[in-house]
């Protein structure tokens, strides 16, 4: 991945051949800012307020990396800052599209539901080999230094506030711009996780 973001040749293209010339009174993008926790995300996906696969986003690439998902869980667990999800508001499906995030959203989600077990992590290795259900029961005495030090593993998960950026139906003339300007900003978070990964 590093390769395609060090020879990314998109440039500044859009703003050449004047993709980006919106009206000055249509140019304000409006959005509502909120912190829910990840299980209340999660909640929103399983009852369809949240559209984490909408047809413009790409296909789950973090599918087959199970330690940059774990190291997001890990990031998660220590309070390491997790940048914004960004969504935006879509009266025609009555819920939320996920712009940005969705490779984080689905690893969330994916995790709590116990769909696979952490790997590699680096500053966390007592929790490598386990899954979101197991850490409700922890008897190891190694994790269980950590509970001291840390706290219930499985609340700081599920209770992790992540900010949300919502962009509301007043701006959607705006929403494709605001997606293509995210996506560069997203091929750069995504090259620094995947670095840390290899160390």
């Amino acid at each position: 991945m590093s390769s395609d973001y060090n020879t990314d040749n998109d440039g500044d293209s859009e703003y050449e051949n004047g993709e980006y010339e919106i009206p000055l009174a249509e140019r304000k993008i409006v959005n509502q800012p909120s912190d829910p926790t990840i299980s209340s995300l999660c909640e929103r996906i399983d009852k369809g307020k949240i559209e984490v696969r909408a047809e413009f986003q790409r296909k789950y690439v973090w599918e087959k990396k199970p330690i940059i998902k774990s190291r997001l869980i890990e990031s998660a667990i220590l309070n390491v800052p997790i940048p914004s999800i960004y969504t935006a508001e879509d009266e025609t499906v009555g819920k939320e599209l996920v712009i940005d995030g969705q490779q984080r959203l689905l690893t969330f989600h994916g995790f709590i539901n116990n769909q696979f077990k952490l790997k590699g992590l680096s500053v966390l290795k007592e929790l490598n080999g386990y899954f979101y259900k197991d850490l409700s029961n922890l008897k190891d005495e190694n994790i269980n230094f950590l509970t001291d030090k840390l706290g219930d593993i499985q609340e700081l998960i599920s209770q992790r506030p992540i900010r949300v950026i919502k962009i509301l139906k007043e701006s959607h003339k705006l929403r494709k711009e605001s997606k293509k300007l995210l996506e560069k900003a997203k091929k750069m978070v995504e090259y620094e996780i995947e670095k840390e990964a290899k160390k």
